[in-house]
Order: structure tokens, then C-alpha cells, then sequence
């Protein structure tokens, strides 16, 4: 009789592919495959993921029992291996929770199934790169939120105040008042404020695009001005503002030259009048339409200036950043007088590297096209960012100056290689004065290298082509979101900046954060892909190429040399790289704030010993840039 007990078996085996040889009662094997049901990595890593907490907790519970008996002299014996178990479970099981949270998209070539670490050291690494972590926001979100509530206790009591309490705010077209006017999606017409409790301090969740289904916000912080004063208060009052006079009322190019074909009627009022418009908007040079509130801010030089922040795109953790952070920052810098916009960047795996610069030049585009409705003025922009927002800022705009730089120049060569044809040409036929110059014999031919093939004609002028010194990785750049017009930037201020991707993935590497951090994934994930789109590798491969007057006219880099996650060495690169290409920059260490204390330092409510220093950097690169305007 056989035995052959398959229905049983392949329901018990049935994620696994594995021979099964069926024994009868006779002394031969059959050999019997059971076809594998795959089971999607969604559900293992679920699973896995139930395991490490069950596993964490268990451990820890059973840590805090062992710990207190192994200091007894007889039951010690007993409950130090189980101390030291349990620390082992912890060991493999909490490095093992933060791969499968934050390491299972793209992880390496040689990786089939679940991403997991297994080295003890790494997993060491982990742990200690954790508890910093942690100690970090134990002593940082107290403080914030403390922060917060005095800020909306602040904002109470002022509207509660104001004659009328809170109420809510209306939305109006006038540019001084309201959210303002709108040019489509981008605009702020459709925005209402659900209650008046931060009028003249913020307006958030303003639409700046929508693009791929998805609408991102940003918010835009005021700055500190009392009604009708705002006006009498931006030409005096303070020494760190620029001495330069704005644009008076009477300037005489706003005022029509008067011919005898004028008509003679007086002026109906002894001031200046405005010159004619004759059309509703006007496109700029950098091909953003202006509306009539923006044309005459930027003419007028009463616009304060803009300060547009990124905030780090590549924050370790599973909780991901919002702009909704940032308020404590945006209320500090607005006290200092400007208008501070802080947007929403999608951030990986939501988007790459392309969606985040679109991002970042849609919010230029919107800044350049809206911001004269909230007080700031277009032609003063400063663009910063923090960590790999400070990357993303200048990589933005480092991108379309290098590809313009690469067309123009090879525009330029491939004229001249024409005209150098046609000259050769016609000298070569024996015509007299061609383009000018006097007939000159015919080029002799030089000898190829080593003796061998055919000779190349010297005086041409194209011995490598028109492509003679712009490197392979340059001839196929191209500009994200190149249909997206950005307006001028005045400067560009960095926070910690990463400057060189390759670089930075091998200082996570010596962390053992590699595989946690996204910059790898984000940017990449392939080796090709990060340098392509790393800030140093581009300047770097552009730097006969690229023009000094299409980057930014100056740049400020802070760095904190406590900085662990971000070494001081790549700001320090960065800065002389930048000088190199005759941008001005100025390199600001700070010797005891890391990664995040450069930025909770520049927050309302969370100053500290360096505060003060960074407020005067801060005045001082924007009023010296800003009073050349």
C-alpha cells in the first residue's frame, strides 16, 4: 500500500520550493516538486516588522528584570546570561526595525528579499547614531512645543487686544491688505484665512503648484510692522539696514518729459505721476509675467527682502519634515525684518531628484510673480537652505547656469568654426581682403601623431570639434523643470551644506547610516546618477565652462564643526570651490553647534550662546547685498 500523504503536506510547505521525495512501501523515491507561492515583500516586511517590536518589547521588559536580580550574589548566577541574551535580542532586533522602516526601497544589488543587518558593529553603530538621535529630540521638542504655545498665547492676546477680538480676515485684491491677487494656481487669490488670530503675522497653506496630481503649500511669514508704519520704517531707524535711499516719489524717469505738444492743463495734484501702463501685465527679462502691483513695487524700491528656506531634505527618522516645523524660524527672521517663505518639498520616496528641483523652481516662480503682495520685494531674493536643502538650493541654480554656459559656448564655437571655414575657403581660392584682412597662403598640413594617418589642418580652429572641452557627463545635461521660469537671486545662504554626494554617502558609510539615510536613494541610486546630480561633481566638471555671472553674486555658508552628520570639510570645500569660480563667498564656522542646533539657534524661543552671531551674519550678508539694489 502507498503512503502518500501530499494534500497535507504541500498546504503546510506551501511557501516553500523544496523536493519532497514520497516513500512507498517498497524501497524506491519518487522525487515530488511543490510548485512555490510567492508572497509579496509588502507582507514580510510587515511581519518582520510585528517580530522586532514583539522582540523589542519582550527584551526590554525582560531587561528590566535581570538587571536589578544579577547584582544579587546567588541569582546572579542565573541572570547575568539572561542580561546578556536579552542585550543581544536588543542588539539585532533594533537596528533590524530601522532597516526594515527605512532601508527596504532600493536596497543593494546582492540583496534577495528582506534588507537586514547582521554585522554586530554596524549594528553598534546604529545604536550610538539612535541615541543621539533621540537625546537630540528629548531636548529639543520640550522646548519647541513650549515655544510654540507662548507664540500662539503671544498672537491671542494681541488680537484679543485689538479693538473687535479675533475675527476672521477677509479676502481682499489690495496688495497691502489681503492674500492678494492671483495668476492661477500659483496664486493666492483662493486662500482664506479660517480666523483672523495671525493676521499680519503669517499667511499659510498658500498653493505654489500642482503638478502630478498633488498640490504643495508653503507659507510666508510677515515681517514685524504696525499698520501705516511700515512705510516711514524701511528707509531709517536701523544701523544694520542699508544707508542707500530707496527710490523717491519724485524720480524723474516716472515723470513724462514735457513738449510743446503737451497739453497745457495744470497738474491736478503736485506730485509725481505715474507712468502711463499699456498693457495689464508685462513680461520680465527672466519671462515671468509682473502684474501691475508688482511692476510698481520693484520700481519703487519698498519691498522688504525675501529670505526663501529649504529645510534638510534628508532628516534620518521615519517621520518626515514639513514646513509646519519651521515656524519658530520663520517668526524669528520675520522679526528681523523680512519676508520669509517656507515651502513643502516632496522628499523621497514621494519624488527624486528632479521632482525636488521642479519643487524648488516652482517656489522661485511663485516668489518672483506673488511676493510683492506680501511686502517683499522680487529683486531681492535670498534663497537658503539646511543640509541637503542647502544642496538642493544652489544645485537648482547651478544647473541652469551651467547648461546655459555649455549652449552658449558651443553656439559660440560652432560660429566660429564657420566663419574659420569660409575664410579658409576663400584664402584658399587666392581672394584678396576676405573679411577684411589680407589674403594669406594656404594652411600646411601638420603630421599625425607617431607618424601615421592623415594630418590635420592647423589654423582651423576645431581640432576636438564643437564639443572641444566640455566634459561627456555636460553634453547630456539638462535642466529640471527647464519650463519653469525662475526671476534673478540676489544671494544664497547655506546651512550645513552637502556639497558632494559621493562624499557624503562615504561619510555616512563610516557611520554605518549609509543605508538609512535617502541620499543615496534619492539622489541616485546608481553611482552615475549621484554624480550627476551632485553640486561638487557639476562645478567641478563646469569650471572652464561655466560663466561667473550666471551663478548667484554671493554666497554665505555657515557650518557647525560639531556636525556629525555633514562634516565641516565639505562646507570648507565647497566655499574655496565657489571662490574659485570668482562667486563671493564667505565661510562662517561655528565651533560647538551640530547638525540641528545651527538651525533651533535661529528659531523665536530656542536662542542660545551663538544666536546674536548668527542674527549679525545673517544682517550683514542680506544689507550688503541688498543696499547695492
Amino acid at each position: 500500500m502507498l503512503s502518500l500523504p501530499l494534500p497535507d503536506m504541500s498546504a503546510r510547505l506551501q511557501r516553500f520550493s523544496i523536493p519532497i521525495r514520497v516513500r512507498v512501501l517498497f524501497p524506491v523515491s519518487i522525487p515530488v516538486s511543490i510548485p512555490s507561492i510567492p508572497v509579496p515583500l509588502e507582507k514580510k516586511v510587515r511581519a518582520a516588522t510585528y517580530l522586532c517590536v514583539l522582540a523589542i518589547a519582550c527584551a526590554t521588559l525582560s531587561t528590566a528584570l535581570w538587571l536589578p536580580l544579577s547584582l544579587v550574589p546567588v541569582l546572579g548566577l542565573v541572570a547575568i546570561p539572561n542580561l546578556l541574551v536579552c542585550m543581544i535580542v536588543l542588539l539585532y532586533a533594533i537596528p533590524s526595525l530601522a532597516y526594515l522602516l527605512l532601508a527596504q526601497d532600493h536596497p543593494p544589488a546582492h540583496v534577495r528579499g528582506l534588507f537586514l543587518p547582521l554585522n554586530p558593529v554596524r549594528n553598534f553603530g546604529i545604536l550610538l547614531a539612535l541615541a543621539h538621535y533621540l537625546l537630540f529630540l528629548t531636548h529639543w521638542l520640550p522646548r519647541w512645543g513650549l515655544s510654540v504655545a507662548r507664540l500662539l498665547l503671544e498672537r491671542l492676546a494681541l488680537r484679543l487686544g485689538e479693538p473687535g477680538g479675533v475675527r476672521p480676515s477677509p479676502v481682499t485684491r489690495d496688495g497691502e491688505s489681503g492674500t492678494g491677487e492671483t495668476g492661477g494656481s500659483g496664486g493666492t487669490g483662493d486662500v482664506a484665512e479660517r480666523s483672523g488670530l495671525f493676521d499680519g503675522f503669517a499667511k499659510f497653506g498658500i498653493p505654489y503648484a500642482n503638478d502630478y496630481g498633488k498640490e504643495m503649500l508653503l507659507d510666508v511669514y510677515l515681517p514685524k510692522t504696525k499698520g501705516k508704519r511700515r512705510r516711514s520704517n524701511t528707509t531709517s531707524h536701523s544701523p544694520h539696514r542699508s544707508t542707500r535711499p530707496h527710490a523717491p516719489d519724485n524720480d524723474p524717469s516716472n515723470i513724462p518729459s514735457s513738449t510743446p505738444s503737451a497739453s497745457p492743463g495744470p497738474s491736478s495734484s503736485p506730485g509725481p505721476r505715474p507712468r502711463p501702463q499699456t498693457a495689464a501685465s508685462t513680461p520680465s527679462s527672466s519671462g515671468i509675467e509682473m502684474s501691475p502691483s508688482t511692476r510698481a513695487r520693484r520700481r519703487l524700491g519698498r519691498g522688504k527682502p525675501v529670505i526663501v528656506f529649504l529645510y534638510d531634505l534628508g532628516i534620518l527618522g521615519p517621520i518626515k519634515p514639513k514646513r509646519t516645523w519651521f515656524v519658530l524660524l520663520g517668526a524669528k527672521l520675520a522679526e528681523m525684518g523680512y519676508v520669509v517663505v517656507v515651502p513643502d518639498i516632496t522628499l523621497y520616496p514621494g519624488g527624486s531628484a528632479e521632482t525636488m528641483v521642479r519643487d524648488a523652481r516652482c517656489v522661485l516662480r511663485w516668489v518672483g510673480e506673488n511676493i510683492s503682495v506680501h511686502g517683499g520685494d522680487p529683486s531681492s531674493i535670498f534663497l537658503s537652505g539646511h543640509g541637503l536643502g542647502a544642496h538642493l538650493a544652489l544645485f537648482t541654480l547651478s544647473q541652469e547656469a551651467v547648461v546655459r554656459s555649455r549652449d552658449e559656448r558651443e553656439l559660440a564655437r560652432s560660429q566660429m568654426r564657420h566663419s574659420g571655414r569660409r575664410w579658409r575657403e576663400k584664402a584658399m581660392a587666392g581672394q584678396d581682403e576676405v573679411f577684411g584682412w589680407p589674403a594669406m597662403p594656404p594652411p600646411t598640413p601638420t603630421p599625425a601623431p607617431y607618424g601615421g594617418g592623415s594630418g590635420e589642418i592647423s589654423g582651423t580652429g576645431n581640432s576636438g570639434g564643437v564639443g572641444e572641452g566640455v566634459p561627456n557627463g555636460l553634453r547630456s545635461l539638462r535642466v529640471y523643470g527647464a519650463e519653469v521660469a525662475i526671476p534673478p537671486v540676489a544671494g544664497v545662504i547655506l546651512f550645513s551644506p552637502v556639497s558632494d554626494i559621493i562624499k557624503q554617502i562615504r561619510h555616512e558609510s563610516s557611520l554605518w547610516l549609509e543605508h538609512l539615510s535617502p541620499v543615496r536613494r534619492a539622489l541616485g541610486p546608481s553611482q552615475t546618477m549621484c554624480m550627476r546630480n551632485s553640486l561638487g561633481h557639476l562645478l567641478f566638471a563646469a569650471k572652464n565652462v561655466l560663466q561667473p555671472d550666471k551663478l548667484p553674486r554671493r554666497v554665505l555658508v555657515i557650518h557647525g564643526a560639531q556636525d556629525r552628520l555633514v562634516p565641516l570639510d565639505s562646507a570648507h570645500w565647497l566655499s574655496e570651490l565657489l571662490y574659485g569660480l570668482d562667486v563671493q563667498t564667505s565661510f562662517r564656522p561655528y565651533r560647538n553647534l551640530g547638525h540641528f542646533e545651527l538651525i533651533t539657534e535661529l528659531m523665536k524661543g530656542l536662542e542660545g550662546e551663538y544666536s546674536a552671531r548668527l542674527e549679525r551674519d545673517l544682517r550683514d550678508f542680506i544689507r550688503d547685498e541688498h543696499g547695492k539694489r
